[in-house]
């Protein structure tokens, strides 16, 4: 037998705060399945009311006589101001090409150990060993491969609830404009230049129609001051500037072979910055916020 399922004319129940509408179905075995198909029938918003009730009353072999009600949400105000917060410390990797110390060297006629410079094996042999100035990976056409490595990684999730009044659709276009983007100022107690916006996404909220609840994903990459990289030092990187290495041939004093060595480190600014107070959620850290 077909489903079917219509509405009695002329019985709606409406007020300022509810309406009740009055469904029939036929054709269905159990009161479970009804209700069930009621339910997908029937919309969960009507007008700005939300759906609270689905009675069901059977009155005949496969007959069922449905009333929905629609109604206001029991909610809890959102309070601008206050938000919710998560963090994580995964995902991140990064490729470098150089060490963070001399390295240890093995050859067929003994070892090379980097942080005393010394030698131990054949007398005489040590010129076998290259002095790679900690690049990793030298292939033998004098490039440097390097390796990836795990990252320090600290990200966080923000969640607020924002009036919609105040907030329009132009500011989700504001938001995707600043994807991707770094904060040009100090931003929860961290330094210009840390913070990532990574994206964000939002709609209306599930406790209030009237508020827009948005959730905002940050990552922070920490500040370097006076990093080594071979023999150049005094190396000083912004969080999410860019630090490479340009490496030239030169000839090992020792081996007298030539092999890739630093000999510029260029740190070059690849991401705009914007002023993180036009996000509309406050700049400053929470008292239970993570020391970084």
């Amino acid at each position: 037998m077909a489903i079917e399922w219509w509405e009695f004319p002329n019985t709606a129940e409406m007020s300022a705060n509810s309406a009740t509408l009055h469904y029939g179905m036929s054709g269905v075995s159990d009161r479970t399945t009804a209700r069930f198909l009621a339910l997908g029938y029937t919309p969960l918003l009507f007008g700005y009311l939300y759906r609270t009730d689905c009675q069901i009353r059977e009155v005949g072999p496969g007959l069922y006589n449905i009333d929905i009600t629609w109604g206001t949400k029991d909610k809890q105000e959102p309070t601008e101001g206050v938000w919710k917060w998560r963090f994580t410390t995964s995902g991140d990797t990064r490729h470098v090409t150089y060490g963070k110390a001399a390295a240890n060297s093995y050859t067929k006629n003994g070892k090379y150990v980097g942080s005393t410079s010394t030698w131990t094996g054949i007398s005489g042999a040590a010129d076998d060993h290259i002095n790679h100035k900690m690049a990793i990976n030298v292939t033998d056409d004098g490039d440097v491969d390097g390796v990836d490595i795990p990252d320090r990684a600290f990200g966080w999730t923000e969640e607020h609830d924002l009036l919609l009044s105040s907030y329009s659709f132009l500011y989700a276009q504001t938001l995707g404009a600043y994807k991707g983007f770094v904060n040009s100022a100090t931003f929860r107690g961290m330094a210009a230049g840390t913070v990532r916006f990574e994206d964000s996404d939002g709609g209306p909220s599930d406790t209030n129609p009237e508020y827009l609840h948005v959730v905002y994903n940050f990552r922070y990459s920490p500040n370097v001051t006076g990093a080594t990289v071979g023999d150049i030092t005094g190396i000083d990187k912004e969080g999410w500037e860019y630090a490479w290495v340009r490496y030239e041939q030169a000839v090992d004093d020792v081996a007298k072979k030539t092999t890739p060595i630093p000999r510029q480190v260029d740190v070059i600014k690849v991401i705009d910055s914007f002023d993180f107070s036009l996000l509309g959620i406050g700049t400053a850290a929470p008292t239970d916020w993570p020391i970084v």
